[in-house]
């Protein structure tokens, strides 16, 4: 049952509340622990949602390869948040364009660099935890933002439950703002 529900969680995010990080790495370990306990139909079901998840959350590789790690850990080194806080600085103060930032994601999004993999998933995190912000954002910020954002979806850097979380995002964002323009 288990695996039926992280199944549909996976495969049809914009129909269900994404899990968070946490319950997604204390689900997929504690399946792996019990890999042996499964039919060969089961594992191969395991395996193939485990890879969705993981394609999804990079950060999850690392958690689930360190039995010590719980997943509640923060879920970036301090260095890997400097390092995209510095990215973000750029796009706000022009030093970098949305699409060469789009251009960085995408070579660090497929990169097998664990460091470049970890700022992408850094980066994509830690712009979906400012939206309970954006409301406050000054007006340029606010409209970088929102290219910077429907650029991830028009160049597939988003998949999965984070495509799901961006475009529900969005939609809020666009329902926030029709009464102000009426």
């Amino acid at each position: 049952m288990c695996l039926d529900a992280l199944q549909q969680k996976v495969s049809s995010p914009e129909k269900n509340v994404p899990l968070s990080l946490e319950t997604v790495a204390t689900f997929l370990k504690t399946l792996m622990n019990n890999t042996s306990h499964m039919t060969p139909e089961l594992v191969e079901q395991f395996k193939q949602i485990q890879g969705a998840y993981l394609q999804s959350y990079p950060k999850l590789s690392t958690t689930l390869a360190d039995p010590s790690k719980t997943g509640m850990e923060a879920p970036f080194s301090p260095e890997v948040e400097e390092e995209a806080n510095l990215y973000f600085q750029k796009i706000y103060t022009a030093q970098l364009t949305i699409d060469e930032i789009i251009t960085l994601l995408q070579r660090f999004k497929n990169s097998t660099n664990q460091r470049e993999q970890e700022i992408f998933a850094c980066m994509i995190h830690n712009l979906f935890d400012e939206y309970r912000f954006f409301p406050k954002y000054p007006e340029k910020e606010l409209m970088i933002t929102g290219i910077l954002f429907g650029s991830l979806v028009q160049n597939q850097l988003v998949s999965y439950i984070p495509l799901g979380i961006a475009l529900r995002y969005v939609l809020e964002g666009t329902l926030l703002l029709v009464p102000l323009l009426c």
